[in-house]
């Protein structure tokens, strides 16, 4: 997904890090793309509900920022996105949502029908503070006295090992944790070539949308 990037439509990729939950679009790529004609209209023509003047300046001004980091490119018209992505492209509304100490871009992938077209093929399971506590305790216990390593799986298997010799009872003892956040790591993703067509976004900058 990194190399190839992700794709907008149909199945996602499997992945063996999850429990696999297939499903199915709503709608096909064929669909979506014969929808376009009226959803880039409703779009485009959405000048009559121009949103706030200070939010719709933060939200161009971050959009700007991600196409100097080459995570977006733009802006084009309408004629020029015909000319690069043929006629069928769809276009997703970007608007501001405010929170406690900035804007945030939101891009509207409902409303332009993109994430109907396209289906998880696993379930996404993460684990809270809990489960970080238990994977930390479970850790911790699995040290022995005798530098000895013990942990038992869910099935029943049991795993030995010794602690490595860089480690005393007391460092393997005194685990330290650590968050890591990426900044935007989502638009970091790669976007599939063949799904580009799907991907253009429309940026109000207070007197109507750009895409």
């Amino acid at each position: 997904l990194l190399v190839n990037g992700v794709k907008l439509t149909g199945v996602g990729a499997l992945t063996s890090q999850f429990e696999l939950d297939r499903k199915e679009p709503a709608m096909t790529a064929e669909q979506l793309m014969k929808s376009t004609r009226w959803t880039r209209r409703k779009v485009l023509g959405s000048n009559s509900s121009t949103p706030d003047a200070a939010v719709a300046k933060e939200v161009w001004k971050g959009t700007c920022d991600e196409e100097s980091r080459g995570w977006l490119s733009g802006p084009y018209s309408p004629s020029e996105m015909q000319k690069q992505l043929g006629p069928l492209f769809v276009v997703s509304r970007r608007f501001g949502l405010v929170q406690s100490d900035k804007v945030r871009p939101i891009d509207d992938m409902s409303e332009s029908l993109v994430n109907s077209a396209y289906a998880p093929s696993y379930k996404l399971d993460l684990p809270g503070v809990d489960g970080i506590s238990l994977v930390a305790r479970c850790f911790l216990e699995a040290v022995q006295d005798d530098r000895g390593i013990t942990m038992t799986l869910s099935d029943g298997t049991v795993l030995k090992g010794v602690l490595h010799e860089s480690f005393s009872l007391r460092d393997a003892r005194a685990l330290h944790g650590r968050t890591l956040d990426l900044d935007a790591a989502y638009k970091q993703m790669l976007v599939s070539r063949d799904s580009l067509w799907a991907s253009v976004l429309a940026v109000s900058d207070s007197t109507g949308f750009t895409p």
